[in-house]
C-alpha cells in the first residue's frame, strides 16, 4: 500500500455484491446505539462484580453481548 506522510493508506471500502450499499435507517441507528449502550453497561457491571480487576475487558464485553442478546430474544 502507498503511504502518506509515513502512514499506511486505508484500503478501499468494499460494497456488497451488486455494488450498492444498503441504507441504514435512522431507527436502526437508534436500536444499534441503544444495544451498544446496554452492552457497555452490562460489561461494566461484570467488571464491577469481579472487583474492578483489570485484564478481562474483552471477556467482559463478549459475555455482556451474549447476555444482552439472550435478554433481547426472551423479550420477543
Amino acid at each position: 500500500m502507498k503511504t502518506m506522510r509515513g502512514r499506511k493508506a486505508k484500503p478501499a471500502r468494499r460494497t456488497p455484491a451488486g455494488g450498492q450499499r444498503r441504507e441504514v435507517l435512522p431507527e436502526e441507528r437508534g436500536q444499534a446505539a441503544s444495544k451498544e449502550a446496554h452492552v457497555r453497561r452490562k460489561a461494566y457491571e461484570l467488571y464491577a462484580n469481579r472487583g474492578y480487576e483489570p485484564g478481562e475487558d474483552l471477556s467482559d464485553w463478549f459475555e455482556a453481548e451474549r447476555l444482552v442478546e439472550e435478554e433481547l430474544r426472551r423479550r420477543t
